[in-house]
């Protein structure tokens, strides 16, 4: 990971990060071993690795009552290891797909009110789509573009709280609303 930061003024602050990251692949869990003739599923999984590249603004106002964050992300991610059903539709298995790509930015207020109401909303858009085909084994191959599962272009999250002091404890009260857009379960099914 890299990341740098600059401070304009005491309340403006930019910044830009990148890392990468990875995980191990491996032997399938039992499911090679198992008589397969009919949807063949391989024995291994590959390694996948991500590459993350953000960068944005954080700011303070009104003596640090109020803040707004922006923030831009691209993430690349090769050969993500993914579970999908063989065939027959007996069984799950690790397998790669090519690759995916995220574009996205998100926001965030939050504002300390002189009632001591705090007020936090987030609001998320990531457009996370595979960039090669994927070939899937009921043979509904997904194309390049296609979305990629559990994971919704629009987020938010709008939280209300109010902390009461009970002693020299503050027992902080409050509500929470949050939105996901639709998401597909499975690369395989029919987009």
């Amino acid at each position: 990971k890299v990341s740098a930061s600059y401070r304009a003024t005491d309340n403006v602050m930019a910044f830009v990060n990148t890392s990468r990251g990875y995980r191990v692949g491996g032997v399938q869990y039992g499911v090679a071993l198992l008589p397969q003739p009919q949807s063949p599923v391989p024995e291994v999984f590959k390694s996948d690795t991500v590459w993350s590249l953000e960068s944005g603004l954080r700011t303070e106002w009104r003596d640090k009552t109020l803040r707004l964050d922006a923030t831009g992300f691209v993430v690349t991610w090769n050969n993500p290891q993914y579970y999908t059903l063989d065939a027959a539709g007996n069984s799950y298995y690790l397998t790669n797909v090519g690759g995916v790509k995220t574009v996205g930015a998100e926001g965030a207020f939050q504002w300390l009110s002189p009632w001591a109401v705090m007020v936090n909303f987030t609001a998320a858009y990531a457009n996370t789509v595979t960039t090669k085909v994927f070939k899937a084994p009921n043979g509904n191959d997904a194309p390049p573009g296609s979305p990629w599962p559990y994971s919704p272009k629009w987020q938010t999250a709008t939280t209300v709280a109010l902390p009461i002091p009970i002693g020299s404890w503050n027992l902080l009260t409050g509500v929470t609303y949050t939105t996901l857009g639709k998401t597909i379960a499975d690369l395989s099914s029919e987009l």
